[in-house]
């Protein structure tokens, strides 16, 4: 089942990736949101999130906390490279975008990217 998930998101990433390749975003704009108007045909989440919270468990799964522009605040476990960048996140104090496909968070992350501001 894992690895049926994982040729899924594979080829959702494709989709994402040649959605996002030649994206130009007019000045003016809110970045998120045109990013997120480009994807809505893939039903992908898009969310700004402040982190708030990065570490491991006993287990040595990376767990990552963040609060979306809602306030809603939601705790997952994150894969390595995603965790990486929201360790970042949080010591920079830079916001990320996320890209994930639903209903879970985590392990259908598709894009973490730094944001500048």
């Amino acid at each position: 089942m894992a690895q049926k998930r994982k040729v899924k998101l594979r080829k959702l990433q494709r989709r994402v990736n040649k959605k996002l390749k030649n994206l130009v975003i007019p000045a003016g704009k809110d970045r998120a949101d045109c990013i997120a108007k480009t994807l809505a045909s893939l039903n992908l989440h898009v969310t700004r999130a402040t982190i708030f919270l990065v570490g491991q468990n006993l287990s040595g799964d990376y767990l990552v906390g963040f609060v979306d522009p809602h306030g809603n605040s939601y705790t997952s476990t994150w894969p390595s490279w995603a965790y990486k960048l929201a360790e970042a996140a949080l010591l920079s104090g830079k916001p990320l975008l996320l890209i994930f496909a639903p209903p879970k968070l985590g392990g259908t992350l598709l894009v973490v990217a730094r944001l500048s501001g």
